[in-house]
């Protein structure tokens, strides 16, 4: 079946012929364009890394064969039920391959998996953290050295915030509420920032093998319906491991996170932010140091944080990162992402005391 997403000199690289092949859009993905390929000898993934977020996508093409070829070899003894997507190679054994246009596609393995729930119960929550954490143990022993930075100063929010300063300075007030809301939220929380960089200076907090996105999306379900791997790992590389415990708990915690902003109503599920905690605690007890434990909260604020920082700075450079149905979506987008930081500031004692009966084994 030929089709018009897909360049036939791609599909031929991996060996799939295309008039006999099926192509159809897969995911939900912001970024990349992202292809399942079926044919009667095969399915599997096909990827073209958006070089215009990637500045050099053979960087993510290579740190995915360096994580998955190091989770292979240690998933037998370390967590088994463990699920990942591999590479998949082209025919003559490549992980990548250009087009005509020199952009960058990559394929990997395609797992049959089902999805989580916009809002997924308590149980499954406890799984996700679960999940995540054995992520962490089964890459926590790569060096990252063996790693590239696919995104340079990813999760770095002092240089995001500089980047949306570069955007306000000069340019004509937006009226709007939703801008005000977001220019205000920004000034309201810039102050804590540097928190996560600042203690990774410091030699605080350390580098190590990240997944660099673990939303919702991207946790595989498997037969039993409970989340058991983690895909899409674009993003992974070195990074600090807060980073996405607290992203993590912005993407699965965050109940009624859809609410416009201002609105009435709870954002963020107190509840499933300790299964999650719990899960992820019950595999990688001593992952963490003391002083890493204690920079938890300070992960679940500036995460959302730092995401509102990103839309807004993509709304006002005219949406060349995320993509959009229309100007003004990734405006609503930070706004939902502040009026969660507004919430979990205003809720901070109480967060912080039940974070740390979590981790002293409290129920």
């Amino acid at each position: 079946m030929a089709n018009s997403t897909v360049p036939g000199k791609i599909l031929a690289a991996f060996g799939v012929d295309e008039k006999k092949s099926s192509i159809s859009k897969l995911g939900r993905g912001r970024i990349n364009d992202t292809y399942l390929v079926e044919s009667h000898r095969t399915s599997f993934v096909l990827q073209k890394i958006n070089d215009a977020v990637f500045p050099r996508p053979e960087i993510v093409a290579r740190n995915f064969a360096v994580i998955t070829t190091h989770l292979r070899a240690k998933k037998k003894s370390l967590a088994p039920g463990f699920i990942f997507a591999e590479s998949r190679l082209t025919a003559d054994g490549q992980i990548m391959v250009l087009d005509d246009e020199y952009k960058l596609w990559r394929g990997q393995q395609y797992i049959g998996y089902g999805t989580l729930p916009l809002e997924p119960d308590n149980l499954q929550v406890f799984h996700i953290g679960k999940t995540l954490a054995s992520f962490h143990l089964l890459a926590g022993d790569l060096d990252v050295g063996l790693l590239g930075e696919a995104l340079p100063g990813f999760h770095n929010l002092p240089r995001y915030l500089k980047i949306l300063d570069c955007q306000v300075a000069g340019r004509s007030p937006d009226e709007t509420w939703l801008d005000r809301y977001c220019s205000g939220s920004v000034a309201m929380f810039r102050h804590r920032g540097g928190c996560l960089e600042d203690g990774r200076l410091q030699g605080k907090l350390t580098l190590r093998p990240i997944h660099g996105d673990p939303k919702l999306d991207n946790f595989i379900v498997d037969s039993d319906g409970r989340p058991a791997g983690l895909i899409d790992l674009d993003t992974a590389g070195p990074g600090l491991v807060l980073h996405d415990i607290g992203d993590c708990l912005r993407s699965c915690c965050s109940s009624g996170a859809k609410l416009p902003p201002g609105s009435g109503g709870r954002r963020f599920d107190n509840e499933k932010c300790l299964q999650l905690l719990k899960g992820y605690f019950s595999v990688g007890k001593n992952m963490l140091s003391a002083i890493e434990k204690d920079y938890i909260f300070d992960a679940m604020l500036l995460l959302p944080f730092e995401l509102g920082v990103r839309f807004y700075t993509d709304h006002l450079q005219g949406d060349v990162y995320f993509k959009v149905d229309n100007h003004g979506q990734n405006l609503y987008r930070a706004a939902v992402q502040f009026a969660l930081v507004r919430e979990l500031a205003a809720n901070e004692n109480r967060i912080r005391m039940e974070i740390g009966s979590v981790l002293a084994g409290g129920s």
